[in-house]
């Protein structure tokens, strides 16, 4: 049925929201460092495969239903349990989703470890608004990343703001960085902007070998990618290359005082 028309619309959010609606595959987040996976970002797809993610939400937009898919998305990633070992979770969620009070109930039904990724394509209008409804997930433990850093609405000082854990480059900024100064320039300075916040760069879309060399030699600490890791049904192994070594099992001792720590000094 076509999700364009209004009709084939919301067909298409009731057979999404239904039970198993929705399907959750995994991508690794890798530390260029030494190729240990850190996280795995949820990432929900259509199981029949009719459409793209981003086609699904824009037929649930055009009937004003995405937050309904929203919610569905975080149901099936709260049934698909947490990422293994110490490794963090990474959803994506809206400043709408966020604003749902009716929808307390996920945050305990979530798994552990959870970084909340605040996409930049939603303009975010009020940043103290946002941290306040972003308190009761930061009190549950989740940590927060600002998605497509660079590419979306939001301006650096609303990054500052919102104090965010993790910024992620868009892919629209990763392809050919080697060999576009453009490109280089405006994640050179993403990196030193973080640096200066005490947040962690993490590239998306990594595809090519020279692609990852320029970020490693850029500061880039963490990539996801399918050069890496496709995403697929939990858990991906990643790809060693380039001298990454494979994933490996990480310090659970050090997990946890990294948990416990109540500030970035005391990490």
């Amino acid at each position: 049925m076509d999700g364009r028309t209004g009709t084939g619309a919301h067909a298409l959010v009731e057979r999404l929201i239904a039970p198993g609606g929705l399907v959750v595959v995994y991508q690794p987040i890798v530390r260029l460092g030494d190729g240990a996976v850190v996280g795995y970002e949820a990432l929900s797809r259509d199981p029949e495969g009719e459409h793209t993610p981003d086609e699904l939400f824009a037929a649930a937009a055009s009937i004003d239903r995405k937050v309904d898919v929203e919610r569905a998305c975080l149901e099936a990633i709260a049934a698909g349990g947490p990422a293994p070992a110490d490794t963090l979770l990474f959803v994506n969620v809206s400043p709408a989703l966020l604003a749902t009070t009716r929808y307390d109930d996920l945050r305990s039904a979530l798994p552990p470890r959870l970084v909340l990724e605040l996409t930049e394509q939603e303009e975010v209008t009020d940043p103290d608004a946002v941290r306040t409804i972003l308190q009761p997930w930061v009190r549950h433990g989740a940590r927060l990343a600002v998605d497509d850093a660079g590419a979306g609405y939001s301006s650096l000082k609303q990054v500052v703001d919102l104090g965010p854990e993790f910024l992620k480059v868009d892919r629209s900024l990763v392809v050919d960085i080697h060999r576009d100064r453009r490109r280089q320039a405006v994640v050179a300075a993403l990196v030193a902007f973080a640096a200066e916040i005490g947040a962690d760069v993490i590239a998306e879309g990594v595809e090519r070998r020279s692609e990852l060399a320029w970020l490693r030699s850029a500061g880039v600490t963490l990539a996801q990618g399918f050069l890496l890791a496709r995403p697929g049904p939990p858990w991906p192994p990643v790809t060693s290359i380039d001298g990454l070594e494979p994933a490996r099992p990480r310090r659970r001792g050090l997990s946890r005082s990294l948990d416990a720590a109540g500030t970035q000094r005391d990490a």
